[in-house]
């Protein structure tokens, strides 16, 4: 018990030696809407038991509610109190407007309110306290629509079957590939140490030949053991590929690569290797690479929690004039048509370039084939080239940073709709190895069948792949990875579908609306006109990055996860990521849910934060700089930087790039690990943390949910 004379030595007559207990009698879940003021009402019956004899009139009972976003991130705190009349059950009532201390409004997510209760005597000494009482799951809120009841709900009032009423959890599982961001020149000391510097500490051991060690620590894949050390790399875009013969193979395309001892090379005019990057004689120029898996679904029964074997594609029989090693131990990378040619008496390349931020993938298997959506030009990829004498096509600015721009530019600094235009792409067939082949026109139905993918080269793939069955294949698709606050900046999401006849590709048909009611559009109106096609939901996210869809058969949900945040640096190419966005505590990983692939697509609901304290983020999977803790430290309070980075973790052990903070990107489901049953679905999925550069294995568990959690 506490009471008011408890620090004088004893407690007054008049409490009568009682220990009053405080309860939660009733609480409303979900919380009502006020749709005039656009504020959540929190409400509650608070019931005082054991009340002491001096507490017939005097005291007063509070009511604390401390609203959490998320894993907890603390975003509010609101309180009400009253004075405790004859009537042992007290109600209360807080507003809630949607926003957080700093009056920065929050978009739609699940916020957890932890209900606190105080009894104080009538000098203001705390009686009683419990803490927390209760915490209610506000499930999905926002400041148009108020809280729906379960999570995913597309509307306020839409609390029916077809909303996924699904409750997540995610959780870190392993390092798959990757280690720390390798930035040019490097050399031998970063990764052994010579003389005076020491060696650069990396999440796993070396042996004699530059390869994992067998005693790996946790944080390396000492699954891999087999492959030279991959460095660095990030993406890895997951697809399922059945062979001809029937062979089942898991295929993860890997954006740009560095592994040792040499990191890129191509052909010379002989078609001889011509190393372009090795990390002990020149800077490196990475290279996308392909990894395959015949790990089965069921080792272990709980899915690759010991993660994912890897079998990195290898190169022929040639032999590495710089450091003597045959072709076949390293890494072959990926090309397109024959890939870049460079000779070395004219000092000339040509041919298509994949390498740096020229990144293949996403893929799909269809018809015993690979395709992989990959750039077709030589420009870089992350968008179209220009110059004084190479303008821009169709009156677009050309930037200075040689980039064609278009929309309202005038600012350059992204507070204005300003937007790159991406490079070309294509969809390209895989193999023998790692090479990329364009279609020839025999194997598409009409010359235009992928005129869709003519801007869908981005620094992370824009567009998603699903095949149902064995003729058709679904895509999702967007303008682009970063939206912007104004009205015309959003980047929504399309769908469209290939069909396969006669093994020929054909072109694609969008989806252009509903034939029946939209909030459930069992009858969806598909049009082969571009034109025609319309979102299949209003987008309210503004880094949307690589988008990852798969279907949920026993769950009865299709699934998709997209978002995170993008490293300040982009912002050459996307003038939107600002400081502001770069480090909005708010942002992370969503998932959205459908019955049909064409929606009606539930609200998102973040499903990973770095920023949240329970669970592996910045100081455990990614770099926190500096300026992220003065901006916790305003924005939140400086106890929950204390809380939620250790200083002396391994991620921040290395300062190499201080000012270079991680970020969660490149969101990809691996489809054969996937638990799927009626009330209950597990899936794993690929995240790149950028700083260390590196592509990690998450787990997110689904729950159907009958109704508020408690």
């Amino acid at each position: 018990m506490i009471c008011a004379a408890s620090l004088l030595g004893g407690c007054a007559d008049d409490f009568g030696g009682l220990e009053p207990r405080l309860s939660i009698a009733k609480l409303e879940a979900p919380p009502p809407f006020d749709p005039k003021t656009g504020s959540v009402i929190l409400e509650l019956v608070a019931e005082v038991a054991g009340r002491p004899a001096g507490c017939v009139s005097g005291c007063t009972l509070a009511a604390v509610f401390e609203l959490e976003q998320g894993g907890g991130i603390p975003v509010r705190r609101l309180s009400a109190q009253k004075p405790l009349s004859a009537s042992d059950r007290v109600p209360f009532q807080v507003s809630w407007d949607g926003r957080d201390e700093t009056g920065h409004e929050l978009r739609p997510d699940a916020f957890l309110a932890l209900v606190t209760l105080r009894l104080f005597d009538p000098r203001g000494e705390l009686l009683a306290e419990q803490s927390p009482a209760r915490g209610l799951q506000l499930r999905h809120c926002s400041a148009k629509t108020g809280c729906v009841p379960v999570v995913g709900c597309a509307s306020a009032d839409a609390a029916s079957e077809r909303c996924t009423t699904a409750f997540t959890e995610s959780d870190y599982v392993c390092e798959l590939a990757g280690g720390f961001l390798a930035k040019p020149p490097i050399t031998a000391w970063n990764f052994k140490g010579t003389g005076d510097k020491p060696p650069l500490r990396l999440p796993f051991a070396l042996d004699e030949d530059d390869r994992y060690a067998p005693n790996a620590p946790a944080g390396g894949n000492p699954k891999n053991a087999e492959n030279p050390l991959i460095t660095a790399t990030d993406l890895g875009s997951p697809f399922e590929h059945t062979a001809p013969s029937g062979e089942r193979e898991l295929v993860f395309l890997f954006g740009d690569t560095q592994p040792l001892p040499v990191s890129s090379y191509a052909r010379d005019q002989n078609g001889k290797i011509f190393p372009t990057g090795s990390p002990f004689t020149q800077p490196p120029s990475s290279d996308d690479s392909i990894a395959l898996s015949q790990q089965p679904d069921d080792d272990p029964p709980t899915g690759p929690e010991r993660c994912i074997d890897l079998r990195f594609l290898a190169g022929g029989s040639d032999i590495d004039p710089v450091h003597q090693l045959p072709e076949s131990e390293l890494i072959e990378p990926v090309t397109l048509d024959g890939g870049r040619r460079f000779d070395t008496l004219k000092g000339t390349s040509s041919g298509p370039e994949l390498g740096s931020s020229r990144v293949p993938g996403p893929g799909f298997s269809l018809d015993g084939r690979m395709f992989v959506l990959t750039p077709t030009s030589a420009d870089p990829s992350v968008g179209i080239s220009c110059d004084a004498a190479h303008p821009c096509p169709g009156g677009d600015l050309c930037a200075a940073n040689g980039v064609c721009m278009y929309g309202d530019c005038s600012s350059g600094d992204g507070s204005t709709p300003c937007f790159k235009r991406n490079g070309p792409a294509t969809l390209a067939l895989a193999g023998p190895g790692a090479k990329l082949r364009s279609l020839l026109p025999s194997e598409v139905e009409s010359p235009g069948v992928f005129d869709v993918y003519r801007q869908a080269a981005d620094l992370v793939p824009p567009v998603a792949f699903h095949v149902p069955s064995p003729d058709r294949v679904y895509v999702w698709g967007r303008k682009g990875i970063v939206g912007h606050p104004h009205a015309n900046g959003r980047v929504d999401l399309l769908f469209w579908q290939h069909e396969l006849s006669q093994k020929r590709l054909a072109a694609p048909r969008f989806f252009a609306g509903c034939d029946d009611d939209p909030a459930e559009c069992d009858s969806p109106r598909l049009s082969a006109l571009e034109s025609d096609a319309k979102p299949v939901y209003a987008e309210d996210r503004l880094t949307t990055n690589q988008t990852s869809v798969i279907w949920l058969p026993s769950f009865g949900r299709w699934v998709m996860i997209y978002g995170g945040r993008l490293p300040l640096w982009t912002a050459k190419y996307h003038p939107t990521v600002t400081a502001e966005l770069a480090l909005d505590l708010y942002a992370g990983i969503y998932l959205r849910s459908a019955r049909h692939p064409w929606g009606p697509w539930s609200s998102a609901v973040t499903i990973y934060n770095p920023y949240w304290s329970n669970v592996a983020g910045y100081c455990e999977l990614m770099f926190m700089t500096d300026g992220q803790r003065e901006l916790l430290s305003e924005r939140v309070d400086p106890s929950f930087v204390a809380r939620s980075c250790d200083p002396q973790a391994l991620v921040q052990a290395d300062q190499s790039i201080p000012d270079e903070f991680g970020a969660e990107y490149g969101s990809a489901i691996v489809p054969r690990f996937v638990r799927d049953e009626s009330d209950e679905a597990t899936f794993y999925w690929l995240m790149s943390t950028w700083n260390p550069y590196r592509v990690v294995v998450m787990k997110t568990v689904l729950r159907k949910s009958a109704g508020p959690v408690e």
